[in-house]
């Protein structure tokens, strides 16, 4: 089963917003190399930050959950799973982002929760997450449409 992972209206807007006025800098100081390339090595610098951490599309299959991302994958097998709930982060009332996204491409990234504490985050919107708690105290909160037939998947492997 693989399900995408839609970003957000907020998201969407950080996107388009921050990589347009970059390239508008660049477009602006062409004229200027030393401002022109460092703006370009900024764009180059998000583009491929995004390509490697912003999920795309979480993957259950028989033996892990797969974290699709443009350029990577992260996986999580079964075995190491302790627990699995759902789970709505508040990034801007009590999550603090430790480092990563709060809106580019999406939310990726280390956040520090008041109430679960320390976890990695791929989302796309905060209202269809869910947590996952591993056996060594990790924690990762994933977001895909239709989340709660994801967690139905997963609590029947991990049982």
């Amino acid at each position: 089963m693989i399900k995408e992972v839609k970003w957000s209206n907020r998201s969407i807007f950080i996107t388009v917003i921050a990589t347009g006025i970059l390239i508008a800098g660049m477009i602006c100081n062409r004229e200027n190399a030393v401002i022109f390339n460092s703006l370009a090595i900024i764009v180059a610098a998000m583009l491929l930050s995004m390509w490697y951490w912003s999920p795309v599309a979480i993957e259950v299959n028989e033996h892990a959950i797969v974290v699709k991302k443009r350029i990577s994958r992260k996986t999580i097998p079964y075995c190491t799973i302790e627990s699995i709930s759902s789970f709505t982060p508040m990034p801007w009332l009590i999550n603090q982002r430790v480092v990563g996204s709060e809106g580019y491409a999406g939310y990726w990234g280390w956040y520090k929760d008041s109430h679960i504490g320390t976890y990695f985050g791929y989302f796309g919107e905060s209202s269809n997450c869910f947590l996952i708690r591993l056996k060594n105290g990790r924690k990762y909160v994933l977001g895909c449409e239709d989340s709660q037939s994801m967690i139905d998947y997963i609590s029947k492997k991990i049982s």
